[in-house]
């Protein structure tokens, strides 16, 4: 698969930048040594006996590829593309090993949040829940859909007549006595 032109430039800027897979190793590796040492920090507020002392805590900065390109200064688009630089590939497996070993560990020490990490890392388990349940068989003695015996045809004409439909009965409903009435208003 040939590449395509615009990555070539990238990949010419950032062979300016990296004449050599070991010079983007020693890179790598000194944006793995400032993430450790400059941890993010949270602000966090104590009250005690009404005083109120604002501190920080360290919290653990994930390394990631686009922080690796800001890092050094070159865009995310060129630091992957040297994925595909066969000179490079070695290198590129070996960071990319390291960022997700760091993550990984650090999110199963609850030192980064697990939810966020494990879905960029692509291990969270999707499920699709599909409910279906089948319909309840019918009994076809409870359909209404039976015209009462005891509607005459001139009070069918008169209810069609208005646009409206006669009330409908079951089986059952006849059989039980239920009486025939006109809807209300025509009769």
């Amino acid at each position: 698969m040939a590449v395509p032109a615009h990555y070539k430039n990238v990949l010419k800027s950032v062979a300016k930048t990296f004449p050599s897979p070991e010079k983007l190793r020693e890179k790598a590796f000194e944006y793995f040594e400032w993430a450790s040492e400059t941890p993010l920090q949270e602000q966090n507020v104590s009250v005690y006996k009404g005083e109120a002392t604002a501190y920080f805590v360290p919290k653990c900065r994930a390394l990631t590829l686009r922080g690796l390109a800001s890092y050094i200064g070159v865009t995310f688009i060129a630091i992957n593309g040297l994925r595909k630089n066969p000179e490079y590939a070695e290198v590129m497996a070996l960071i990319e090993d390291i960022i997700y070993t760091q993550k990984f560990e650090n999110a199963a020490a609850g030192l980064l949040n697990a939810g966020i990490i494990t879905r960029d890392l692509g291990l969270a388990e999707k499920t699709v829940s599909e409910v279906y349940e089948a319909p309840a068989p019918v009994d076809e003695v409870k359909v209404a859909d039976i015209i009462h015996p005891d509607a005459t045809q001139e009070q069918l004409d008169i209810i069609w007549a208005a646009g409206m439909e006669p009330l409908l009965f079951t089986q059952e409903q006849i059989d039980a006595g239920v009486p025939w009435t006109m809807p209300p208003g025509l009769g």
